[in-house]
């Protein structure tokens, strides 16, 4: 594997601390994989030192130094390669990465590493639209001004794509208000503070009206890689949904713009109440409230759950779970 002249004359400047850095790795790593770290220098921070230089030709040595700690740290973390997490972090340097070049060049740490351990934290969420979010940061990424700003950016078009455990901390983002408008399908002369306050009492409102009436549906066998190895049981813990399969307990949490599986802890699944025993209204439909919500599978093995906010509604027929807004926006 080859490199560009401009990363081989770095290298080479380096090649005595870079050399110490790697061996030291392998002191206390000794399954440290090398041609993987190769890879990503070839593949991924090469292309990338070529669209700093560009925009600052003296950068190169500053980038080149944070760029190799960082991809020593993402080889050793299994973050670098074909895996879910080495993957969207390859797109993050490759395909995000270019359009902030000038931001990269004056804080190289600061800033892929926020790129990076946005796409790590996200990558495995369940539920979680990678592509939307990837395209909004796309699209979004070169605005913001420094990386504090960025990584208010990731968290918001994160909560955007799916992400709702994300939500508080999406809205008490430090961020320009036009550029947090234009995060969440707001239009950017909104008024933020007004838009955080809709947010707040709303938990299933969107700016652009996208809140799906017929809810989110989430969850899939585990055997076509999903989350559920048997039809997931339905609890609540502390006015929070919590789905359980065979061994494995997980929190539900949803709002207008998707839903998201985490893992929950034993602890809470043993101190969850289970939910109730729904029966259908006509054949399609459950009643929850004064509400109707559409139900495709029988009655038998029907459970129904509700927040202040929500309605879960699961069967012992499949290994999805389907969740409303108690009530529309």
């Amino acid at each position: 594997m080859r490199v560009s002249p401009a990363l081989a004359q770095l290298l080479a400047d380096r090649r005595k601390t870079f050399n110490g850095r790697v061996a030291s790795l392998l002191s206390r790593n000794p399954g440290f994989d090398t041609v993987a770290l190769s890879a990503f220098l070839v593949e991924v921070l090469d292309p990338l030192l070529a669209r700093v230089i560009e925009v600052r030709p003296d950068g190169g040595a500053a980038f080149v130094d944070a760029a190799f700690d960082m991809a020593l740290a993402l080889v050793e973390q299994g973050c670098a390669g074909d895996g879910p997490r080495g993957q969207i972090v390859r797109r993050m340097w490759l395909e995000i990465a270019p359009a902030m070049a000038p931001l990269i060049a004056s804080n190289p740490r600061e800033t892929l590493g926020a790129l990076s351990n946005a796409a790590i934290k996200l990558a495995t969420l369940s539920g979680f639209d990678r592509k939307g979010w990837m395209g909004r940061l796309q699209d979004l990424s070169a605005q913001a001004s420094n990386p504090k700003e960025l990584r208010s950016l990731t968290v918001l078009a994160a909560w955007r794509s799916g992400a709702a455990h994300l939500r508080t901390a999406a809205l008490a983002a430090d961020i320009d208000p036009a550029l947090a408008c234009a995060a969440v399908g707001a239009p950017r002369d909104a008024h933020w503070p007004d838009l955080v306050d809709r947010f707040t009492a709303q938990r299933w409102w969107t700016p652009d009206g996208s809140t799906p009436p017929n809810g989110h549906r989430l969850g899939q066998f585990i055997g076509f890689g999903g989350d559920f190895a048997t039809p997931p049981h339905l609890s609540m813990f502390d006015d929070h949904f919590i789905l359980s399969s065979a061994d494995r307990h997980f929190l539900l949490e949803a709002d207008g713009f998707g839903a998201i599986l985490r893992r929950a802890e034993p602890e809470q699944a043993a101190a969850a109440t289970p939910a109730s025993h729904a029966q259908l209204h006509g054949d399609t439909q459950v009643r929850a409230d004064d509400r109707l919500v559409p139900c495709d599978w029988p009655e038998d093995g029907l459970s129904i759950a509700a927040t202040s906010e929500s309605i879960a509604l699961v069967s012992r027929h499949s290994h999805t779970v389907r969740i409303f807004p108690r009530t529309m926006p």
